[in-house]
C-alpha cells in the first residue's frame, strides 16, 4: 500500500498527486482485503458458494478495468499482462470448480 512511491513503479512516468496516491493506496486495500477474505473461506469451500462467487467476481470485474485500459492505451509491461490473464481466467473457473465440489 506505497501508493506511488511503489517499487512497481520505478519504470514508468509517475505523475504526483493527492488523488493518485489516495486512490492506490484504496485500491491496494481492497486487494489485500479480497485475498484475505478468500483466505477465510478455505476451510469451509464446499458450503460457501455465495462468498466465492463474490470474491471471484470482483477480481473478474478488476480485469475487465485491466482491459478496458488495455484498449485505451495499451498492453502494460510485464507482468501484469499475464497478471491480467489470470484474473480473468482464474475467477469463473474457481466459482465453477466450487460448484462442482459444493454438489
Amino acid at each position: 500500500m506505497a501508493g506511488i512511491n511503489n517499487p512497481i513503479y520505478d519504470e514508468a512516468y509517475k505523475p504526483s498527486g493527492v488523488l493518485l496516491d489516495s486512490n492506490l493506496r484504496f485500491l491496494n486495500g481492497l486487494s489485500v482485503g479480497v485475498g484475505l477474505c478468500a483466505l477465510s473461506i478455505i476451510p469451509n469451500i464446499k458450503s460457501r458458494s455465495a462468498e466465492l462467487r463474490i470474491i471471484c467476481a470482483l477480481i473478474f470485474f478488476g480485469a475487465v478495468g485491466r482491459m478496458l485500459s488495455v484498449a485505451s492505451h495499451g498492453l502494460p509491461p510485464s507482468p501484469f499482462d499475464i497478471v491480467t490473464f489470470f484474473e480473468l481466467a482464474i475467477p469463473p473457473l474457481l466459482a465453477y470448480w466450487q460448484s462442482r465440489i459444493s454438489g
